[in-house]
């Protein structure tokens, strides 16, 4: 976990969560740290292996640990057959399914968790696509 920064009460990390193990083990040490603060969990699907739909299944539970989650689209999406491909629509209708807010996969659903007088800034390794 690598802590960016802070803005008007929102700590931001960044973590190379590349399967849901380890989403899961970030969302812990997350809680562990900040045990009174909300988490979201914002996820790209852009490694090799997070992109594909092997972990279509063990990404929800591990999510379902933060309050809510964020998912954008998955990198590089064309490159892989739709059998091979992460849904993430699929994934958020699972973590809704926790009783947890609906997962979003749409940019625009960042807006209201960061609304005014909250900033956030946007870190990623490339360009985030979402």
């Amino acid at each position: 976990m690598d802590v960016k920064g802070e803005v008007d009460g929102i700590v931001v990390v960044d973590d190379f969560a590349h399967h849901p193990t380890a989403v899961r083990a970030t969302i812990e040490a997350a809680r562990l740290r900040w045990p009174d603060r909300r988490l979201w969990a914002i996820l790209e699907p852009r490694s090799n292996s997070m992109r594909r739909r092997v972990f279509q299944d063990a990404l929800p539970p591990a999510l379902a640990l933060g309050d809510r989650a964020l998912l954008g689209s998955v990198h590089r999406a064309g490159q892989l057959s739709e059998e091979q491909r992460l849904d993430p629509e699929t994934v958020a209708a699972a973590f809704a399914s926790s009783g947890k807010t609906r997962a979003s996969c749409r940019e625009r659903m960042l807006l209201p968790i960061f609304s005014p007088p909250k900033r956030a800034r946007r870190f990623a390794a490339g360009d985030v696509q979402w």
